[in-house]
């Protein structure tokens, strides 16, 4: 029988200088696997490696829903697009009181 070597969360969390509450999110959302032993999580040095040497496959979205790569940014407004602004000078200047309003 082959064997495997475990840590314990607060040792992750050491390693990675990271909280141990994150490493129990990094746990509860699958993107680390461990084992759960007697009650306490422990996480296998593979498991540990694999997490490390991960690469990141979710893509990432600007705030327009573009896709953005990591290692170059995309401007915001594509070249050709038209930008509509609206002025809101007069409501800046004299806010009116509102449903939302605390005074």
């Amino acid at each position: 029988m082959e064997s495997v070597s475990f840590y314990t969360i607060a040792e992750v969390a050491a390693h990675l200088k990271i909280s141990q509450k994150s490493v129990r999110r990094y746990i509860a959302s699958n993107k680390l696997n461990a084992v759960k032993i007697g009650g306490a999580y422990r996480i296998p040095v593979k498991a540990l490696e694999a997490f490390i040497n991960r690469k990141e496959t979710s893509p990432r979205y600007d705030l327009l829903g573009g896709e953005v790569s990591c290692s170059e940014r995309s401007p915001i407004i594509q070249s050709g697009e038209d930008v509509h602004w609206v002025n809101i000078q007069k409501e800046w200047d004299a806010p009116s009181n509102s449903d939302l309003t605390f005074c």
